[in-house]
């Protein structure tokens, strides 16, 4: 390696096995360069040699764990394909009974049993999004903009029936999305700050959602933030919003946010939640601003 780096005055980087003297292999990195006097002439050589070896491990078993996850989720969709297509078929009998005339108590079992094989329809939905993997096609956004054109959709959809006050940044925003995919985060979670504003809090003036886009050019970051002044989550439930299935809606998925954290993370962006009684709740979504 000396000879090496003498003849070439190049660094040196390699890997390779040890075996110590209770018979256990350790990897190690070994990296060294030539330093050179006031003549350009080397002079010696200075270098490290690291242990490797847990961190080559964890890499190993993330990639057997993406592989796994991977075939789960092919599993899945193979699942969800295998059962919507006879429950299509099943809601389209259940739909023709619908015109015959029953009595009340059988028309009665029929409606449930059509509101709950839609609800199986849209959970099939739902799993089939979150196990797909999330191909993007990115594109330059001016977010301030793009957010003004899906918060016009937004209010034309009558679940959304709160106040949303939007915030722009004073300056033009531009990050690389899939507007599509970032639009769906959008539509989520100002449908869940909607849902999250209590009844009782109808008349208070803090029954509105504000979507806030806060620029932060020292780490040339993007915080979009979208508020609402209603019931606090509890401290024990925050770190389970995520999870795939686990929801506090009666006639929840769990699978919208953990959908939403998905895409946040094919941008490489970051997903978080705060949630107290002073502040209420805030979901923020970092992005990186584009140069």
């Amino acid at each position: 390696m000396l000879e090496a780096q003498r003849l070439g005055q190049g660094k040196v980087d390699e890997e390779y096995r040890i075996v110590r003297s209770d018979d256990s292999i350790r990897l190690i990195r070994d990296q060294s360069f030539p330093v050179p006097d006031g003549s350009g002439n080397i002079y010696r050589i200075a270098g490290i040699a690291e242990d490797i070896t847990e961190r080559r491990h964890a890499e190993q078993k993330m990639g057997k764990a993406i592989a796994a996850l991977a075939e789960v989720g092919e599993l899945a969709a193979m699942i969800v394909h295998e059962v919507r297509n006879p429950l299509t078929t099943v809601l389209m009998g259940l739909n023709a009974i619908r015109s015959i005339e029953l009595p009340e108590s059988v028309q009665e079992r029929l409606n449930l049993s059509l509101e709950e094989a839609e609800r199986i329809r849209n959970l099939l939905k739902e799993i089939l999004l979150y196990a797909k993997p999330q191909a993007l096609q990115p594109s330059e956004l001016e977010i301030n903009a793009f957010i003004g054109d899906t918060l016009e959709s937004i209010r034309m959809m009558p679940a959304i029936s709160r106040r949303i006050d939007f915030l722009p940044a004073p300056h033009p925003v531009r990050v690389l999305a899939d507007k599509d995919k970032l639009k769906q985060v959008f539509i989520n979670l100002v449908d869940n700050a909607c849902q999250a504003l209590s009844a009782e809090s109808v008349t208070n003036a803090d029954a509105k959602i504000t979507w806030t886009v806060e620029p932060d050019l020292i780490t040339n970051s993007v915080y979009i933030r979208i508020h609402n002044g209603g019931n606090p989550i509890p401290p024990e439930t925050l770190p389970k919003l995520m999870k795939p299935f686990f929801t506090t809606k009666s006639c929840g998925t769990g699978l919208g946010l953990a959908i939403v954290k998905r895409i946040v993370d094919a941008h490489s962006g970051e997903l978080m939640i705060t949630s107290n009684e002073a502040e209420g709740t805030q979901v923020s979504i970092k992005f990186a601003i584009l140069i």
